[in-house]
């Protein structure tokens, strides 16, 4: 009779595999600090503004009333935005103010980006969002009222 021969792993070499799970782990939670998540922020922040200036140019065209990016800041800081209607006497908000995270830079270029009923950009707009290692761009062209978002 011949014995059958069963093979297994045993505890030790269990617990030397998950060691080895644990500190590849723990070498992607640091790769992933908050500086490398701030850059994925900006780069959402981008896309939403980008969005959302392409709507106030919809807009615009729609109802024959100029639209624009309204800027807020705090302690000279640019920390939100809020699309905006302008008419005859007073402004509309149009749609929910939009916050940017904490650690952006933005800076204008050009002033607050304004469409007029042609959907044309009253001047050309250049708006930076830098995040700690990287940063990006969105343009608006002033005679098509294109808009450009770009990592620079």
């Amino acid at each position: 009779m011949n014995p059958r021969k069963t093979t297994a792993f045993s505890l030790l070499e269990l617990i030397a595999v998950l060691a080895i799970i644990a500190v590849l782990g723990a070498m992607g939670a640091v790769s992933l600090r908050r500086d490398t998540l701030v850059n994925y922020e900006a780069r959402t922040a981008v896309r939403r503004l980008a969005l959302d200036l392409a709507f106030a140019r919809r807009a615009a065209i729609a109802n024959g009333d100029n639209h624009f990016a309204d800027f807020t800041s705090d302690g000279g800081e640019i920390v939100g935005y809020t699309i905006t209607r302008r008419l005859a006497s007073s402004t509309e908000t149009v749609d929910s103010p939009r916050a940017f995270s904490s650690g952006l830079t933005v800076t204008l270029t050009g002033g607050e980006p304004e469409f007029n009923f042609l959907g044309e950009g009253l001047t050309n707009y250049t708006i930076t969002l830098a995040g700690p290692d990287r940063a990006w761009e969105v343009t608006v062209a002033m005679a098509t009222g294109a808009i450009r978002a770009q990592e620079n």
